[in-house]
């Protein structure tokens, strides 16, 4: 499978370590992000990891081929039912949380 956009929700150590990592190894992957920290967000865009910041609606990660959730497990869950409408047929959702 060929992933050419990536979502991340939550850019803090872990999110954010990967999207980085992903993005130094490939380059031309699109990496959409969301954080509630919209400093972190800016500056992830700033910094050349993520291309497209989504808000809160989350409307961003519709075109995303596979998607991290990178957030406590609690808020893990309600993101999932959220993403769940909106992502499309056959992406990747999962976390790194060991939900």
């Amino acid at each position: 499978m060929t992933f050419n956009t990536i979502g991340f929700v939550g850019l803090g150590l872990i999110g954010g370590s990967v999207a980085k990592s992903i993005k130094r190894v490939h380059p031309e992957i699109t990496i959409v992000g969301y954080n509630r920290n919209q400093e972190v967000l800016r500056d992830a865009v700033s910094d050349g990891v993520v291309d497209i910041m989504s808000d809160g609606s989350l409307e961003a990660f519709r075109e995303c081929d596979l998607i991290f959730l990178c957030v406590p497990v609690v808020t893990a869950l309600n993101f999932m039912d959220r993403l769940r409408d909106i992502k499309k047929e056959g992406a990747i959702l999962t976390d790194v949380g060991s939900v």
